[in-house]
């Protein structure tokens, strides 16, 4: 049976009193409706909120990326930086001739190893500032310029040897230190004239003769490129030019294998 609802409504000074019938059907159905509606309500609820959260695991997880291409980042700069110091380390050990393992070697690794006793030694310091130190003595400069006339050669014609480059270059042209060192001897010689010797350490050391003018004295300490002498013809010399020497452990080598290509 269809039933209803009857709804009276009394005013206070009972007047004018209403009464609606509301049927069962339409009061199910409005309750059908509320019930569908909180329910919507809900899961809208649940899922905005469940968006809302992977909107901030998103956010968080575009910073950790961030954070990681970063990281990414530096790591290449740090492997770039390791191949950069490894072929700086093969190519000073070029310039100064020494093998794997050898002192010069150890000395630029191992900060904590006393180098050869000379007065430039470098200890204490970590590999990339003993790199750069060991570059700048290294005698790698071309002292002057000019030209070669006559080339390095163990021994000439009738067994004399020539044991240095011959520069040729204007009478008084300024003579260059080709690395950093100290000034170990500075004299005068029958056959070499006014000369300069300096020592870059490890036993590579530098000698440059026939010279108009000595500009240093023995025991100064000189830097790469600095000017030491006025190119000459004092000694046993022909025209004016600077015969230069590179010596290891005092024995003279070829300079253009330790000399900067032109």
């Amino acid at each position: 049976m269809n039933r209803s609802w009857n709804i009276i409504i009394v005013p206070t000074d009972h007047a004018g009193t209403r009464q609606y019938t509301v049927s069962r059907v339409l009061v199910m159905t409005a309750l059908g409706l509320l019930v569908l509606f909180l329910l919507a309500l809900t899961f809208f609820l649940v899922d905005y909120s469940r968006a809302l959260r992977r909107g901030r695991q998103l956010e968080q997880l575009q910073v950790e990326n961030a954070d990681l291409r970063r990281q990414v980042a530096q790591i290449d700069r740090l492997n770039q930086e390791i191949e950069d110091l490894t072929a700086l380390k093969a190519q000073i050990l070029a310039m100064l001739g020494a093998e794997s393992g050898s002192a010069i070697e150890r000395a630029a690794v191992d900060s904590t190893q006393t180098a050869p006793a000379t007065p430039l030694e470098l200890v204490g310091v970590d590999h990339l500032k003993a790199a750069a130190s060991i570059r700048a003595y290294a005698p790698t400069l071309w002292p002057v310029e000019g030209y070669v006339s006559k080339e390095f050669y163990e021994k000439e014609a009738g067994g004399k040897a020539h044991p240095g480059l011959d520069l040729v270059a204007p009478y008084g042209a300024p003579i260059h230190a080709a690395g950093r060192g100290k000034v170990v001897e500075t004299s005068y010689d029958e056959w070499l004239g006014n000369y300069v010797v300096i020592d870059h350490g490890f036993g590579y050391s530098t000698l440059y003769a026939h010279n108009q003018r000595l500009l240093v004295r023995s025991g100064q300490e000189v830097e790469r490129g600095q000017v030491i002498a006025l190119l000459g013809n004092t000694g046993r010399s022909s025209a004016p030019h600077l015969h230069f020497e590179i010596r290891v452990d005092g024995r003279p080598v070829d300079p253009r294998q330790y000399l900067e290509p032109k």
